[in-house]
């Protein structure tokens, strides 16, 4: 075990055991990542939807170092926390169920949902 904070940002829910495994839990910040981005090519990045980076802990509540690290990303994203973040990823998941829906009908993520039809 080291004494280094790791933040995880990995959707779904085994990035924070799996870094448990190496740091202790106590150290380990879990985040789920709200917005979006499409890489198209080196240094070209197309910004997909706006959202919050979601922080917490992986272990327990929100306390004074995931209010420090809130704080440090709020510079230039919006940020929330929250004392239940293994369950907001669980939902996320749930969520993200819809992600086949374009690729099965070869369209882009925004056309589904703006098509009453669809």
């Amino acid at each position: 075990m080291c004494d280094t904070w790791i933040l995880t940002s990995q959707n779904g829910i085994q990035a924070d055991r799996i870094t448990s495994c190496y740091v202790d839990k106590q150290r380990v910040l879990s985040s789920i990542v709200m917005f979006g981005a499409t890489y198209l090519e080196p240094g070209k990045v197309v910004h997909n939807f706006e959202g919050s980076w979601i922080l917490g802990r992986f272990s327990g509540p929100v306390d004074e170092k995931v209010s420090e690290v809130a704080a440090v990303l709020s510079t230039a994203f919006p940020v929330v926390t929250s004392d239940r973040i293994q369950g907001m990823k669980y939902l996320k998941i749930f969520v993200n169920a819809n992600n086949c829906i374009p690729a099965i009908l070869g369209v882009s993520m925004q056309e589904p949902f703006d098509d009453p039809k669809i």
